[in-house]
């Protein structure tokens, strides 16, 4: 996922992205620009069909 940013605080120390509350991974920030890598698909827990 790439987001575009502006007015927003320096960032250089780093940002975790957080998919709901499944998992986190580091960031990359590049400039007015975040990366974050979507997590692979094993390290997301399976979604029960009932829920």
């Amino acid at each position: 996922m790439l987001v575009k940013v502006t007015d927003v605080p320096d960032l250089s120390a780093g940002i975790t992205c957080s998919f709901g509350n499944l998992t986190e991974v580091e960031g990359r920030v590049d400039g007015n620009q975040i990366l974050c890598t979507s997590p692979a698909a094993k390290d997301v827990p399976i979604i029960p069909t009932d829920q």
